[in-house]
């Protein structure tokens, strides 16, 4: 269900024609990621994570 919305962080659905001429609904985020503040400390891999874990469980 697709509804009307007033918000400050809302993003434009727009029609994106496939390369077999259908059409798909896709979401315009470049105003979101405009003002977006991105971290300074990148996530650790996940697989590094469990790593760690599985050491301290042992």
């Amino acid at each position: 269900m697709i509804t009307p919305c007033d918000s400050e962080w809302v993003s434009p659905i727009v029609m994106v024609h496939k390369p077999d001429g259908t059409y798909r609904l896709a979401i315009d985020h470049r105003a979101l990621t405009a003002v977006s503040k991105h971290s300074c400390y990148p996530i650790t891999a996940i697989d590094i994570f469990f790593m760690i874990q599985s050491y301290f469980q042992t």
